[in-house]
């Protein structure tokens, strides 16, 4: 969960937000409520496994019962906590999950990107034409063609964003 100097935080939550994002790159955009849904079931089955909550089988299926409040190594996972605490009856594992997806998406979507994990990137796509003309943009910029020895500052940086914008690189994660 984290790292030998106990800085960095690293969960459920995070590994299957990375590897959802892996698997549908940047179309992971359209899959939101969904992410968000499964990040929140991720923080409350880390809950339970550590005892914080247990799962009342009684009358109300799948109630969230408060076991254990102490700080959680997780930021996430203790604000999710601390509103069960604060809830004024039991509520189930739908609800919670339902109610805090969207919440849970951003937190864990701020950690990785604040710990360097993953590069923000815009959520578009450009089209195949507009694509093919960046690229040959920037190929010209980029080319064998002759250069002088120092470069304009403008124009390293309209090229390093075409580079970025054309290559999009795998440790990248669009956020909402």
């Amino acid at each position: 969960m984290s790292d030998s100097t106990g800085d960095v935080f690293w969960g459920l939550p995070d590994e299957l937000l990375l590897r959802a994002h892996d698997a549908l790159g940047r179309r992971a955009r359209y899959w939101r409520n969904e992410l968000g849904l499964g990040l929140a079931s991720a923080v409350l089955l880390e809950l339970a496994w550590s005892g914080r909550i247990g799962f009342d089988p009684g009358a109300v299926p799948g109630r969230v019962l408060l076991r254990d409040l102490t700080k959680a190594v997780d930021p996430v996972a203790d604000m999710l906590l601390q509103l069960i605490a604060l809830a004024r009856r039991a509520r189930s594992a739908e609800h919670w999950i339902g109610s805090t997806g969207r919440t849970v998406l951003i937190e864990v979507q701020t950690r990785i990107v604040s710990q360097g994990t993953v590069q923000p990137a815009p959520c578009c796509r450009l089209p195949d034409r507009e694509e093919a003309a960046l690229r040959a943009l920037l190929g010209a910029m980029t080319g064998k063609a002759a250069r002088t020895e120092q470069e304009d500052p403008a124009t390293e940086l309209v090229s390093s964003a075409l580079r970025l914008a054309v290559t999009g690189a795998k440790s990248q994660i669009c956020l909402p």
